[in-house]
C-alpha cells in the first residue's frame, strides 16, 4: 500500500502551485483538532453556530442576503442537537469517511467504519485528528493508541462524502477543522444557496490566520431523468415559502406509450447539485468534502446510495465513494493536485451520461409527437370534412398543448446544461494548468487523469448542445407551424361566408360612424351641414375603407391560397429516363411534391443534367434558397444529409 509521487520543481509558469505547499512544515495541531462547535462556545454569542458561523463581515445587507437563503434550509437546527437529532431519518446512512496518513512513502489508515448516520459521522469528526503528544509524535508511524488498543494514525488526509438526504447532512460539514473561510464559502455555495452563482470552479489562494492554506473547489448543477412509482420530492423544504431546495418535474406527456407496467410509474426530472472543495495546509495534510443529491434515487444500494459501498467492503471491497467507486481507497491519488482533476473528471463523465439519457427520451418524445401529427394531416387531407369536427380540434389542441410544454422543459434544461458546459470548458482551457504532468512536460506518460475524458467532453458538449438547443427548438416550431397551417386550412365554406357577412357589416356601419361623428364636431370642422354635404361625406368614407378592407381581404386570400398551393396533393412528376451512360438500375423515382417529411416539405425536380461526375437535380419548389443536390453511387439520400434544415426533399435511387 504505497505510492510513489515525484512532483517536480522544475515547473515554472504562471500556474505554478508556491513551493510551500510542497513543504511539510509545522502547523497547529491544538487548533485543528479543536472543532468549530468548541470556538464558538468560545465567541460567547448569544447567536445559534450555524450563524455565527456563516458571518463574514459587518455589512449586514451582504450577511443576510448570502446568509438568509441557508438559514431558511436549516430551519433552526442547532449543532449541538445532531448527535441526538430525533427524526424519521435518524438512522438513515448518508456518509463515508477515510482518515489516512503518508509516512515515508508508506500509507496509513484508520480503520474504515463504514457508512455513518448523522449522529455517528458527528462524533467521528469530534474526536482528535492529530498526535498532540510529543513523546507519541516519535513513535513509529506517528500513530495514536487509542484506550482499546487500536492504533489510530493521524487523520493527515481526511476524505469525506456526504450523501445529501437531510437537513443534518448538510449541516455536519459545520464540525470540519481546518481554514474557517474555506468551509464557510463552501457552505453556502455547496446547496446552491447563492441566487447568483448557479455554478463555481476555481483554484484559489488565501490568506488565513498561522499557516496558509490552499482551497480547490469545484461545484456542478445536474439534471436527472427517474422512472419510479410516483414523484419524488425533495424533504428538504425552506422555511419562507414551503418549497423543497431541489425542483422535481412531472413529465407524463414524455412518457412512452408502452404496456400496462407504464401506466405504474412516473417519469419525471429532478434537479440536483455536485460540490467539492478541497483545503489544506500542504500535499500532506488535507481535508476533501464531496457532496451529491442523491434524495431522487429510491432503491438502496443503487447509483450513489452510500449502502452499495458498505455491501462491497463486507465483500472485502473498498472503493473511495468520491470516485463514484472508480478508485481504491487502499490505493489512492493521495496528493490533491493529482486528487482533484481526477474527481473531477469522473463527475464531469457522469453528468455527461445524465444528459445523454434526458436528451433520448426528448427525441423519442419530439419524434412521436412529429408522428402524431403527420397521421392528422393525413387525415385531414383524405376527408377536409373532417378537419371541422370536434374530435379533430381537441386532437389538435392536446398536440399544441404538449409542444408547449415540451418547451417549457427544453428551456429549463438548455440553461442547465450551458451552465455546466461553461463550468467543463473553462476548467479545461485555463484551471486545468495548475495541474501539469509530474515531470512539467506535456504529453509524457504521467499525463492527468482529466485529460482522458478531455477530448470526449469537447466532442459532446456540441452534441449536447445542438441536440437540445437546435434540433429539439427547431423540431418545435415546426410543429408549432405545421398545427397553424392546419387550423388555416380548417377554415370550410361556411366559415369563409360568416367571415364576408361580417366583413361587409362593418363596412356599413363604419362608414356611417364617421361621417356621423365628422358632422356632429361643431366649431372644430366649419362647413356647411345640409344633406348634400351628408351624403358626400358618407361616400367617401365608403370609399376609404372599401379600399384599405379589400386590400386586406385580398392578403389574407393569397396567404390561403399559399398554404393550400404547399399542402395540396399534386400527381407524382413524370421523370426522364436514364441515359445510356447509367444503367438500369439507376433509375429515378420521385415522390409526390406534396408530401410532407419529418424536416420541412418536399419538392419535386424542374430540371435534370448529366455530367461525368453523376447527375444534378435542381428543386423548383422552395421555401428558402436554390437547392441542388447530386448523386454519385446508388444510395437513399435522408433529409439530415441535406444540410439545410430550412427546405427538404425526399427522393429514392431505384
Amino acid at each position: 500500500m504505497s505510492e510513489s509521487i515525484y512532483i517536480s520543481q522544475s515547473i515554472r509558469s504562471g500556474f505554478e502551485w508556491p513551493q510551500r505547499f510542497s513543504e511539510k512544515d509545522a502547523i497547529a495541531k491544538d487548533s485543528e483538532n479543536k472543532p468549530w462547535l468548541a470556538c464558538q462556545e468560545e465567541f460567547n454569542s448569544s447567536r445559534d453556530a450555524i450563524s455565527v458561523f456563516l458571518e463574514f463581515d459587518d455589512d449586514d445587507v451582504r450577511y443576510h442576503g448570502r446568509v438568509s437563503p441557508v438559514l431558511d434550509i436549516c430551519q433552526n437546527l442547532c449543532l449541538h442537537d445532531l448527535s441526538h437529532l430525533e427524526s424519521p431519518n435518524k438512522d438513515q446512512r448518508v456518509a463515508w469517511l477515510i482518515d489516512g496518513q503518508l509516512v515515508d512513502e508508506e500509507i496509513n489508515f484508520r480503520e474504515c467504519l463504514g457508512f455513518l448516520t448523522a449522529s455517528q459521522l458527528t462524533e467521528a469528526l469530534l474526536k482528535p485528528a492529530l498526535t498532540t503528544d510529543s513523546a507519541e509524535q516519535d513513535m513509529a508511524h506517528e500513530m495514536i493508541i487509542s484506550s482499546d488498543e487500536i492504533p489510530r494514525f493521524d487523520a493527515e488526509r481526511r476524505l469525506l462524502q456526504s450523501f445529501w438526504e437531510d437537513l443534518s447532512t448538510s449541516t455536519c460539514v459545520l464540525e470540519l477543522r481546518l481554514e474557517y473561510h474555506s468551509w464557510r464559502d463552501f457552505s453556502l455555495k455547496a446547496g446552491n444557496f447563492d441566487p447568483v452563482i448557479c455554478a463555481k470552479r476555481y483554484m484559489r489562494y488565501h490568506q488565513a490566520n498561522g499557516p496558509q492554506n490552499f482551497s480547490l473547489e469545484f461545484y456542478l448543477p445536474f439534471r436527472v431523468w427517474r422512472k419510479t412509482k410516483h414523484l419524488i420530492k425533495d424533504e428538504r423544504i425552506k422555511i419562507s415559502d414551503n418549497e423543497p431546495l431541489r425542483s422535481s418535474r412531472d413529465v407524463p406527456y414524455l412518457m412512452p406509450p408502452g404496456n400496462g407496467d407504464e401506466g405504474d410509474h412516473v417519469h419525471g426530472i429532478y434537479s440536483g447539485h455536485i460540490a467539492c472543495a478541497v483545503s489544506g495546509h500542504d500535499h500532506w495534510r488535507w481535508t476533501a468534502y464531496f457532496a451529491i443529491d442523491t434524495w431522487f434515487d429510491e432503491n438502496e444500494g443503487m447509483n450513489e446510495q452510500v449502502t452499495r459501498y458498505d455491501n462491497d467492503r463486507e465483500d472485502g471491497f473498498e472503493w473511495d465513494p468520491c470516485s463514484e467507486g472508480q478508485d481504491d481507497a487502499k490505493k489512492p491519488h493521495w496528493y490533491p493536485r493529482i486528487w482533484f482533476p481526477r474527481i473531477f473528471g469522473i463527475r464531469l463523465d457522469q453528468i455527461k451520461d445524465e444528459w445523454e439519457s434526458i436528451c433520448l427520451h426528448l427525441g423519442q418524445n419530439l419524434d412521436r409527437e412529429d408522428r402524431k401529427y403527420n397521421v392528422l394531416l393525413q387525415k385531414a387531407r383524405r376527408s377536409p370534412e373532417h378537419t371541422a369536427t370536434k374530435q379533430h380540434m381537441n386532437q389538435i389542441n392536446a398536440l399544441w398543448r404538449s409542444v408547449l410544454e415540451s418547451r417549457d422543459v427544453l428551456q429549463d434544461l438548455i440553461s442547465a446544461v450551458q451552465e455546466t458546459v461553461k463550468v467543463g470548458a473553462s476548467f479545461l482551457s485555463t484551471e486545468v494548468n495548475f495541474f501539469l504532468n509530474f515531470d512539467g512536460k506535456p504529453g509524457d506518460a504521467s499525463v492527468l487523469p482529466i485529460s482522458y475524458s478531455k477530448s470526449d467532453w469537447k466532442a459532446t458538449r456540441p452534441v449536447l448542445e445542438e441536440r437540445l438547443a437546435f434540433k429539439s427548438i427547431t423540431d418545435l416550431e415546426l410543429i408549432q407551424m405545421r398545427l397553424k397551417n392546419g387550423q388555416l386550412l380548417a377554415i370550410g365554406p361556411g366559415d369563409v361566408g360568416e367571415v364576408r357577412v361580417l366583413a361587409f357589416s362593418t363596412l356599413l356601419t363604419r362608414a356611417f360612424s364617421q361621417t356621423t361623428a365628422l358632422f356632429s364636431a361643431d366649431g372644430v370642422i366649419a362647413f356647411t351641414k345640409n344633406w348634400q354635404t351628408f351624403l358626400i361625406s358618407l361616400l367617401v368614407a365608403y370609399g376609404i375603407n372599401l379600399t384599405i378592407g379589400s386590400a386586406f381581404l385580398m392578403w389574407i386570400r393569397r396567404a390561403r391560397r399559399k398554404v393550400q398551393n404547399l399542402l395540396r396533393p399534386e400527381p407524382v412528376l413524370p421523370v426522364m429516363q436514364p441515359t445510356p451512360n447509367f444503367g438500369a438500375a439507376f433509375a429515378v423515382t420521385l415522390r409526390s411534391s406534396s408530401e410532407i417529411v419529418s424536416q420541412g416539405i418536399s419538392t419535386h425536380v424542374s430540371s435534370t443534367s448529366f455530367n461525368d461526375d453523376g447527375a444534378m437535380f435542381h428543386s423548383r419548389r422552395r421555401l428558402s434558397d436554390r437547392l441542388w443536390v447530386r448523386y454519385r453511387r446508388t444510395a437513399r439520400v435522408d433529409d439530415v444529409e441535406l444540410g439545410d434544415r430550412n427546405v427538404s426533399v425526399v427522393e429514392e435511387l431505384t
